[in-house]
């Protein structure tokens, strides 16, 4: 590997000083592809937990901080060491070992986003084609915080048919955020079609290729005619979706963990009216 990329992956594997997981690192890369390819999701589940660690997410933080740098040109660093890693990498490992350092660099980009707002921080997924043909999803202004997700191909749905339609695509979300679908406004209000979520939780536990349900509620319509003595039946024509065909958004959401702890007197908190604090303390 070349100096400068070195020195970033030192440093992406390193905030917070930990000389050990990168010396882990290197050494990890220079197995053969085998031993690499058992070994390797063992230290990226490793490397994830540790950053789940809120210790180490405040080391982390103090020394990104101290550091002088900003998220802006973190952003610049991380982005430009993905091409460097694709461009200059490739011919020396294999996709897996180059795939595992691009995951590597953006779990750690990830981290340091979450020192800003929720209105600045952008979060990094991981996403693998199914379907080479397919755009990946991507929001259409700077602003905007749904991923368009449009049709691979065309499809004719029937009135009241619904289908599952597979994007092409799966995501390898982060622990503690979900995706969900959203459908496009344009769609409700200019066609009969609806769509749902057809792949489940979209979450850090989802490993299959994303679907949505689209549903064209128009009614079946069947006209029935006579013709040369024989009784005819026509369907209304179908409903066409055209390849590309913005059907919704990908929206991202954190998600923590939930735990329930039974009670008995949920209903005795549910009252009609809104009580004084008099009221309250009186029991009245």
């Amino acid at each position: 590997m070349n100096k400068q990329i070195d020195n970033l992956l030192a440093e992406a594997a390193g905030w917070g000083g930990d000389s050990v997981e990168v010396e882990e690192l290197f050494r990890l890369l220079a197995l053969p592809d085998k031993e690499f390819n058992v070994l390797a999701p063992v230290f990226l589940d490793q490397f994830r937990s540790s950053y789940e660690n809120i210790d180490d997410r405040i080391i982390m933080a103090q020394a990104f901080n101290a550091s002088g740098a900003t998220i802006e040109s973190a952003r610049e660093s991380y982005l430009a060491l993905m091409d460097e890693i694709e461009e200059s990498l490739s011919n020396q490992f294999s996709k897996e070992k180059v795939d595992f350092l691009k995951m590597i660099v953006m779990m750690t980009l990830n981290l340091i986003e979450e020192t800003e707002g929720i209105p600045s921080r952008i979060l990094r997924v991981a996403i693998k084609k199914i379907d080479p043909t397919i755009t990946i999803p991507k929001a259409n202004n700077t602003n905007g915080r749904g991923l368009e997700i449009r049709s691979p191909k065309e499809y004719e749905l029937m009135g009241n048919e619904a289908i599952t339609i597979p994007l092409g695509f799966i995501l390898s979300v982060p622990t503690g955020y979900v995706f969900d679908v959203e459908q496009s406004a344009e769609l409700i209000r200019k066609t009969p079609l609806k769509v749902y979520n057809a792949s489940g939780v979209i979450d850090a536990e989802n490993e299959r290729e994303v679907c949505v349900l689209v549903h064209n509620t128009n009614p079946v319509s069947t006209k029935t005619f006579l013709y040369e003595d024989e009784l005819i039946s026509e369907k209304d024509p179908v409903f066409l979706i055209e390849k590309g065909k913005l059907l919704g958004y990908l929206v991202l959401k954190e998600a923590p963990m939930a735990a329930f702890y039974e009670i008995d007197s949920i209903g005795y908190f549910q009252k009609d009216k809104e009580l004084t604090p008099f009221e309250l303390l009186s029991g009245e």
